[in-house]
């Protein structure tokens, strides 16, 4: 079920962090809760442009520090909206939706966002995606890649709907759907 029900995410390297914009101001910590960083961003309540104090926004990020870019894994909350608990294939969509809808371009450095928040490419698992994924230059260096069960919410435990794969695996995994694809039209 793997290219009918997943997802798949280059992963870039970094640092893993919560960011989160509430009253005027971003603020991103680990996942111990150690503070990275406080500053304005044009995050919804992120202190670069909404007044709006009820409006906040709280997304799954990896920092890549030497381009001072927050790029984007998940969106738990949007202007005040959760999504916890919807599935991922939809929070994906929305993130891009989202970001789309803007005015101002949060990929952009600026005094009003000090940082760059860019959403990560999503690809389906069939063999060729998969293909086009290892394929892909990037504009960061990679990691790994991260696997997204389609039907799954998120949660801030382990869960076996999603799956880190490193970069030097990736070869082996997509040899293997290839190995099973032509197997099957056999």
């Amino acid at each position: 079920d793997l290219d009918t029900h997943w997802m798949c995410v280059p992963s870039p390297s970094g640092r893993r962090c919560l960011v989160v914009a509430s009253n005027g101001r971003t603020v991103s910590r680990l996942r111990n809760g150690h503070l990275i960083d406080t500053f304005k961003s044009l995050l919804p309540g992120g202190g670069g442009r909404w007044a709006n104090k009820k409006e906040y926004c709280f997304l799954d990020c990896v920092l890549h520090e030497p381009s001072f870019t927050y790029y984007i894994l998940d969106m738990m909350c949007w202007k005040g909206n959760l999504y916890y608990s919807c599935d991922s294939e939809f929070r994906f969509y929305w993130i891009n939706a989202k970001l789309s809808e803007e005015d101002d371009d949060i990929s952009v450095i600026s005094d009003k966002n000090q940082f760059r928040f860019v959403a990560l490419p999503r690809f389906s698992c069939d063999p060729d995606s998969l293909l086009c994924t290892l394929n892909t230059v990037y504009p960061f260096p990679k990691s790994g890649y991260l696997f997204y069960h389609k039907d799954g919410h998120y949660t801030f435990d382990s869960t076996p709907l999603v799956c880190y794969l490193p970069e030097n695996s990736m070869s082996s995994l997509i040899n293997g759907s290839l190995s099973n694809s032509s197997k099957m039209s056999l």
